[in-house]
């Protein structure tokens, strides 16, 4: 806890800081004028809290679909709104103008997907020298999905010293080995057995049909399940996707398919 001094001398600094944030230049070199006397806690938070039009972000959460990217991005606004930390999320399939925009203005975080990121940078609408803490989610999944090179293009541009969050619901040999090319001397916390293993939770059931039979038992069991709620059918292929949706419609059920080939307007 500080003391009443060090509380009076770091009021006055911020006032001293949100004057300077009128003047760009001055603003860049504010951080600078902390008394280092002081305990380097607050100065991490206005670190933070300042960011100036063009700066690149202090945080950066990749993800491996748009989906959970904007599922992350609704959570980063939520505490984000208060504390006046503003994100913006970068991912493809949608127009670049207002990902554009949200990048000049300046933010603290940015959630997105590799691709589009890197395809930002390399426009030079943002940059990632500000970066001291790297998140990847689901990182099973960017492995899984080939974005190896890219993450590793996008941590080569950020500054040295960054921490890294590291999360999978999986750890196979792959991903263990991804983890020691991004982590230095990391702490492993492990939720639940390293196993893996199916949810306890859910009930599963394996019916042993022919290729024939597989659409009249979908639609019997989609008779006796069906309760108004939301049921996930997964596909093997894009395409059977496609079709089964097309005949589950026909027969009058509320059937939507989602796929990598749909726009991002019909995957919302």
């Amino acid at each position: 806890m500080y003391m009443n001094e060090e509380v009076s001398e770091l009021k006055k600094e911020i006032e001293e800081l949100e004057h300077l944030l009128q003047d760009e230049e001055k603003c860049r070199a504010a951080i600078a004028k902390l008394n280092p006397n002081n305990n380097r806690s607050h100065e991490r938070i206005l670190e933070i809290s300042i960011t100036v039009k063009g700066d690149g972000p202090i945080v950066l959460v990749l993800a491996p679909t748009c989906e959970l990217a904007v599922q992350i991005q609704q959570e980063a606004t939520k505490f984000g709104t208060t504390s006046k930390i503003k994100n913006t999320c970068i991912y493809g399939g949608v127009p670049k103008v207002p990902q554009v925009r949200d990048l000049q203005k300046g933010v603290h975080i940015i959630i997105a997907t590799p691709g589009r990121l890197i395809d930002m940078l390399e426009s030079h609408h943002t940059n990632l020298r500000r970066v001291t803490y790297l998140v990847l989610d689901e990182a099973y999944r960017m492995l899984d999905m080939g974005f190896e090179p890219q993450m590793k293009k996008i941590v080569s541009q950020m500054r040295p010293d960054f921490q890294t969050f590291y999360w999978s619901a999986t750890w196979p040999k792959e991903v263990e080995q991804l983890a020691r090319q991004f982590l230095y001397n990391p702490y492993k916390v492990v939720i639940s057995s390293q196993d893996l293993k199916a949810n306890h939770s859910i009930q599963q059931h394996v019916d042993i049909v022919t290729q024939n039979q597989k659409y009249n038992k979908l639609v019997k069991l989609l008779d006796d399940i069906m309760d108004g709620s939301r049921i996930l059918i997964f596909m093997d292929t894009k395409k059977g996707c496609d079709q089964i949706t097309r005949q589950l419609r026909m027969d009058g059920w509320p059937a939507l398919s989602i796929h990598g080939d749909k726009s991002q307007a019909e995957r919302d």
